[in-house]
């Protein structure tokens, strides 16, 4: 069965893959506003330089635990260099080159923003759609690792990926704004957090009701049932339902609507921190939940 390494891979994987994707977003309409240099090369303001610089590194950072966790997991060297050299169409595999060519996306644009790097407009243009490409990519694979994986019916639905991209998208944008209070941006792109609240408000509901649809055609499987169970009344209840539902999601979605009613950063700052556990209690209750003896799969990944 998956082994904690993996768990910390798929969270790493769509924490940084999510907070790469919102920030290229952003990165994309904020290009044209930034002065240039007689070369056409771009000047970011200290706001913009910390904000970004700084909002990459973290994505980068979050991607290279990732990429250590998975290879902490593959364990013997050997086994990696077959990997990345005899590649094959597998969702491992696949994501694994996804990993890696995002660390070297995210790594530019971290350095082009945090050293002022004289890049063309055209030049960080293009590097942020691929960033966000390749993002998708992440965040969509993580889910599909898990969907793909023969023998364990609780994972064999499209919602599993569908609730990877969605908590992978509200945990880039509640690192981003950790981020951003830790280095001081906050306050200067204030209205913009502010509208991202209003953003992960409406992805932590729409997470939610997917989870909510998860657990309840889990119960109409008689195998996947099983692990439904351990989740709503069984071992995993206590995790799952005061982890991840009520501290993880339904808390954060009332500080992100608080947060935008009240005008408030404060509020999305405390929301961001039970985004992100949310995001790890995702993942590890619904690998903890397939490792119930009736519908083990050992060597899943094998």
């Amino acid at each position: 069965m998956l082994s904690t390494l993996v768990i910390g891979y798929l969270f790493f994987g769509g924490l940084g893959s999510g907070t790469c994707l919102v920030l290229s977003c952003l990165a994309l309409k904020s290009i044209a506003g930034i002065p240039r240099r007689a070369n056409g090369a771009l000047v970011a303001f200290e706001a913009n330089r910390l904000l970004f610089g700084c909002g990459f590194a973290a994505s980068f950072v979050a991607l290279a635990l990732g990429a250590v966790c998975l290879v902490l997991d593959l364990g013997r060297f050997e086994a990696i260099v077959h990997l990345l050299l005899n590649p094959a169409p597998t969702y491992i595999s696949v994501g694994a080159y996804a990993l890696s060519a995002l660390l070297l996306a995210v790594g530019a644009l971290s350095a082009a923003w945090l050293f002022h790097a004289p890049l063309p407009a055209l030049a960080l243009r293009i590097l942020s759609v691929l960033a966000i490409v390749i993002a998708a990519i992440v965040m969509l694979y993580t889910g599909l690792l898990l969907m793909g994986t023969e023998g364990v019916r609780l994972w064999n639905t499209a919602l599993v990926p569908c609730l990877f991209v969605l908590s992978s998208t509200s945990s880039g944008i509640a690192l981003l704004v950790l981020t951003a209070f830790i280095f001081g941006t906050l306050q200067p792109y204030r209205s913009f957090f502010l509208t991202l609240a209003k953003v992960d408000a409406l992805l932590i509901a729409v997470e939610l009701a997917v989870l909510a649809a998860f657990v309840a055609l889990s119960f109409l499987d008689q195998y996947a049932r099983v692990s439904a169970e351990q989740l709503v009344s069984g071992g995993l209840s206590l995790p799952f339902w005061i982890g991840l539902v009520c501290c993880g999601l339904a808390l954060p979605l009332a500080l992100e609507v608080l947060a935008a009613l009240q005008k408030s950063e404060r509020y999305a700052l405390a929301a961001s921190l039970g985004v992100v556990a949310g995001s790890f209690l995702l993942r590890w209750c619904l690998v903890a939940a397939a490792t119930h003896p009736l519908i083990s799969a050992a060597g899943a990944l094998s």
